[in-house]
């Protein structure tokens, strides 16, 4: 398919975009699911929402970090060894 853009938007690209935005939209989940948690455990947080945001951010991170990099170890290989579909 063609669009505006002289380029064309193959499966692989529409793969790609997917991938990420299940990414994002995974952390984006677990983030919030932590702010409740530390609402609801951390009661002088509760006060300060900008402190509250950023432990919980803090406290996911570590996780969001190695899930990238078990990703990236795992895409690499297939992307240097394998052959073109």
């Amino acid at each position: 398919m063609k669009y505006g853009f002289d380029f064309e938007i193959s499966l692989d690209i529409v793969g790609a975009i997917l991938f990420i935005l299940g990414y994002s939209i995974n952390d984006t989940i677990v983030i919030f699911s932590r702010i409740r948690e530390n609402m609801e455990e951390k009661s002088d947080l509760k006060s300060d929402p900008r402190n509250l945001i950023n432990i919980s951010i803090k406290e996911t991170l570590r996780r969001t970090l190695l899930t990238s990099f078990f990703t990236t170890l795992v895409v690499f290989p297939l992307w240097l060894k394998g052959g073109s579909s």
